[in-house]
């Protein structure tokens, strides 16, 4: 053995020891010290060469490997990287490290190219040091020879996802209305029910239970939201994925293209024997999937039985055609952008019309408020309840006279009703939700009824006590000197008022919804907003008082008038009055339907004599009648249930309730489930087009906790109220009449938050995204096991906040703990965000404890697996993505209030998210870049994506952190 280390054998041991010829761990490896430990090849084999200059082969072996396979990287390297002041290398030296992350990406993506050759060096130096034989292919290998040679570089671990779920509804969800046998019975009809579609779309006749459930969620965020699942979703097509998916959860912006997936999809008729499709199933070994293996045949698994008409029907609505053009359903998408606003000038006059014929019929309903408090101040002045008028003048100064029979009146009911506020505290304290058996409950029910009928007298009586004194300043603004040189203005006072209270209220209203304003201006126009109501009912109230009891007799207006015209609106009100049908709810419902609800019409291309795919509308198309392809996955459109006054202590401050629309169930666990079919009958509006709509109405009167309560008066006076009143399923769903109908009652339920909580015929429904913006929810109420959610909405910051809500929601409710890391998806210095997005670890059934995690075989563990995709620029993109990024400073978190999109804008968000998209199929991440299924990429994914050190490796010593 020679005194010196053998040069070959050195050098074999650097490459083979060193992240040279080993794997990068997306999450665990740095890139800046990759690059060094190549560079550090320089170092070392000068030095060799240099100790042994007689060793020819092994001085041309090295000088090859330096100057012909590793400069023109390190070269290109070299100024990818910047100085780190920050930190010192070995030599004390400012260290370097790549200016971004495309740079980053480009280095790993150039260090995986390069590693099999530098396995192929490594080969060759061993044999040096052997005296083996140095094979020709090592360095220019076939693909299949490449292949194998990265093979040999140091594999990742693989994670273990955890043993298979079965999907469903379990015990741990309550139904606040029933007993125990009952709820088991309820979700066990809504399990038997899904599991019967899910196992229609895998193609598979099985009564079993349903395992590893999938699922794609799309979120909120309006046709931003939208645009970019739309070009998510291109790419699961192209990938080979979309089949795969069972369940399709939406919610706000997100459900018109989920509705969009489920109308075209799933409602041609001649496309039903996709249902039975043949297809080789995960289960089976040619197809790997060692859950779906677990599971057994009987089981099924996702993506069983999906080829033949189901492959067609995705791509012949994702895949360009033979002319390479873009898909007719797509285009038809594209050309809608700007589906607001979409028709002929006729249809946009109507829709304008509507808007404004709600605001003018709201007004209508409530006018009979103030004209019935005016009747009432004239029959207690008429009566002399008011002695002189109720106020005398004392020291040049009016003052009230409390001697009137109006004031003792007043005077009872104010010291009824402070006694019963007092009573309060002590009625409360005795009657909490756990007391319901004993009576207390409804002892206090009866004091708040009549707790709130004295109050409401108490208002009535002291606005007609004030009358006098309104009135007076009210005559006084007409004649005083101060107006003798605007008599003009002043002789007009009413009418204006009468205007400038409409306009204002209209105004500011619309206000409420567009601006986005803060600081003075925010606090200023939230004031105006608060007293717009008020002041619409007081020049009501004044203007028809002064004309009743004030005006010159040639002026005057008879009491018969008022009293008759108020009579007609309280009668027309009450039989005519559907308040949904004068919301701003039906055209958002018709304009979204034009865009997104549409189904294939084929045609003869007569070019070529040739069958072709062409789109029409299909808006009424019902919920229960969704899917009869078996092509769509199992629609869950996710809206709010606004129960504004329930005692329910399980709302915990949320004013709202998970309500869902599904094929086969409506409801939530606060108000009840009922049969999706019995619900459509009592209500011929519901269908897919209108449960769409509610998922979006965000803006409306009562937006669950995001409920802006100062406002609730002037949105509802201003018709902002794109949400839906719905008959309740519980209470009945017999078909409503003029009298039990939607009626105007509502209305003033809404302005007030009054008797909104789920035992009433009729609730209030809103955007999903006023609980939950994800649509995740109800995904792990069913237990699924892989989920992909897309999160549209507009959080420049990237704090990822509805998805931390998302995480406490499942802790409280569901006793499900989330573990992820948002580092990834946070802004650097410039802007850009290093991916986009992140691995989320869901712990269906949690350790008790430290010690229990420990304990636990990661086998052995419920696990389910959610990938969070987010708008997110990580500095590389298509060039017109960056340029409209240029353009358009706030792109990708533009408002959600531009609702109307241009060709560039849905471009950059369509382009966007396919690139999102792809980024999760990349070679480093995934071998070969085409999984066999969604289970397979999920594994390559979670033993990328978590830190190598995570439990999921076989290692108790992390759970994968909290939820940050």
């Amino acid at each position: 053995m020679p005194d010196t280390p053998n040069p070959a054998h050195t050098l074999w041991v650097e490459l083979t020891t060193r992240i040279t010829t080993q794997r990068l761990h997306h999450r665990s490896g740095e890139e800046e010290t990759a690059a060094a430990s190549i560079y550090g090849l320089f170092k070392l084999g000068r030095e060799l060469m240099a100790a042994n200059p007689a060793d020819e082969e092994f001085m041309d072996l090295t000088l090859h490997l330096l100057n012909t396979t590793l400069r023109p990287y390190t070269a290109r390297w070299h100024g990818w990287m910047t100085e780190d002041r920050e930190r010192r290398d070995g030599e004390g030296k400012p260290a370097l490290r790549f200016k971004d992350e495309w740079v980053r990406c480009q280095f790993r993506q150039e260090l995986r190219e390069l590693q099999p050759r530098l396995v192929a060096y490594a080969l060759t130096y061993e044999a040096l040091r052997d005296g083996g034989k140095v094979e020709d292919w090592w360095f220019k290998p076939s693909s299949a020879q490449l292949r194998e040679l990265q093979r040999r570089c140091a594999p990742l671990p693989k994670a273990n996802l955890g043993a298979p779920l079965v999907a469903g509804i379990g015990d741990q969800v309550r139904f606040a209305h029933l007993e125990d046998a009952k709820r088991r019975e309820l979700w066990g009809r809504i399990n038997e029910a899904e599991r019967r579609e899910i196992w229609r779309r895998r193609g598979i006749d099985s009564t079993a239970p349903v395992v590893n459930a999938t699922a794609l969620a799309f979120s909120g965020g309006g046709i931003r939201s939208a645009t970019f699942c739309l070009g998510i979703t291109q790419v699961l097509a192209r990938r080979g994925l979309l089949k795969e998916f069972d369940y399709l959860s939406t919610v706000s912006g997100g459900g018109y293209f989920g509705s969009f997936l489920s109308a075209y999809l799933g409602s041609d008729d001649e496309e039903k024997k996709a249902a039975t499709a043949g297809g080789a199933p995960l289960s089976d070994p040619a197809r790997g999937g060692k859950l779906a293996r677990h599971a057994g045949p009987e089981a099924g698994a996702p993506g069983a039985g999906r080829g033949g008409a189901t492959g067609e029907r995705i791509a012949e609505t994702f895949a360009p055609g033979a002319n390479l053009r873009e898909p007719r359903p797509l285009r038809h998408l594209r050309n809608r952008s700007r589906y607001l606003v979409d028709g002929d000038f006729q249809g946009k006059v109507i829709g304008v019309g509507m808007v404004l014929v709600g605001v003018l019929f709201n007004l209508l309903i409530l006018l009979p408020v103030p004209l019935v408090v005016v009747l009432i101040t004239m029959g207690f002045k008429s009566f002399g309840w008011f002695g002189d008028l109720g106020w005398v003048k004392k020291g040049g100064a009016w003052v009230p006279a409390w001697d009137t029979p109006v004031s003792l009146v007043l005077a009872g009911f104010l010291v009824l009703t402070g006694a019963a506020a007092l009573v309060y505290p002590w009625l409360k304290a005795r009657c909490d939700w756990a007391s319901r058996e004993d009576g207390k409950s409804t002892v206090f029910r009866r004091w708040r009824i009549a707790f709130l009928v004295l109050l409401g007298v108490s208002v009535v009586l002291l606005s007609s006590w004030l009358a006098p004194f309104g009135f007076r300043l009210y005559v006084a603004a007409r004649t005083a000197e101060f107006w003798e040189n605007f008599t003009a203005f002043g002789a007009k006072i009413e009418q204006l008022s009468a205007l400038l209270g409409l306009s204002l209220t209209a105004l500011l209203g619309v206000l409420a919804t567009k601006a986005d304003v803060g600081g003075r201006l925010g606090r200023l126009l939230g004031k105006l907003l608060i007293l717009a109501g008020p002041l619409l009912y007081l020049f009501v109230f004044y203007g028809v008082g002064y004309r009743l009891m004030f005006a010159e007799p040639a002026d005057q207006w008879h009491w018969g008038y008022v009293l008759g015209t108020t009579a007609v609106m309280v009668l027309w009100s009450w039989w005519f009055v559907d308040v949904n049908a004068y919301s701003p709810h039906g055209y958002y419902r018709d304009r979204l339907a034009e865009c997104y609800l549409i189904r294939p019409r084929k045609v003869t291309d007569e070019s070529r004599d040739l069958p072709a795919i062409e789109v029409e509308p299909v808006n009424r198309l019902k919920l229960s009648e969704l899917n009869k392809t078996g092509v769509a996955p199992y629609h869950l459109i996710n809206t709010t249930v606004n129960l504004p006054s329930s005692e329910e202590r399980e709302l915990r401050g949320r004013n709202g309730d998970f309500f869902v629309f599904s094929k086969d169930f409506c409801g939530s666990p606060m108000c009840g489930y009922y049969p999706t079919a019995d619900l459509e009958a009592a209500d011929p509006h519901l269908n897919l087009g209108t449960a769409m709509a509610i998922s979006g109405a965000a803006a409306s009167s009562n937006m669950g906790w995001q409920t802006p309560n100062s406002l609730r008066l002037v949105l509802t006076l201003a018709n902002v109220r794109l949400g839906y009143w719905l008959r309740h399923p519980r209470l009945g769903t017999e078909k409503a009449t003029k009298m039990n109908g939607p009626g105007p009652l509502l209305l003033f339920r809404e302005m007030f938050a009054m008797q909104m909580d789920e035992g009433r015929h009729f609730l209030n429904l809103s955007d999903g995204g006023h609980i939950e913006n994800l649509a995740v929810y109800e995904l792990l109420r069913r237990k699924c096991k892989f989920i992909v959610c897309v999160d549209g909405g507009q959080e420049p910051g990237m704090e990822c906040e509805d998805l931390m809500r998302l995480e406490r929601y499942a802790a409280i409710d569901l006793g499900i703990k989330m573990h992820y890391d948002i580092e990834d998806l946070k802004l650097h210095t410039n802007g850009y965000s290093r991916a986009y997005g992140v691995m989320v670890k869901i712990d269906y059934r949690p350790p008790a404890d430290e010690a229990a995690r420990r304990a636990r075989k990661p086998g052995e563990a419920e696990w389910g697996w959610m990938l969070y995709l987010k708008l997110a620029m990580i500095g590389y993109a298509p060039g017109y993505v960056m340029d409209y990024k240029r353009q358009h400073p706030d792109f990708p978190h533009e408002s959600t209030g531009d609702q109307i999109y241009e060709e560039g804008q849905f471009e950059a968000y369509r382009a966007l998210g396919e690139a999102a998209a792809e980024s999760f199929f990349t070679e480093e991440l995934i071998d070969g870049g085409k999984p066999a299924n969604v289970e397979a990429w999920f594994q390559a994914l979670v033993s990328a994506l978590l830190p190598d050190n995570d439990e999921v490796f076989g290692k108790a010593g992390k759970a994968a952190g909290g939820g940050t």
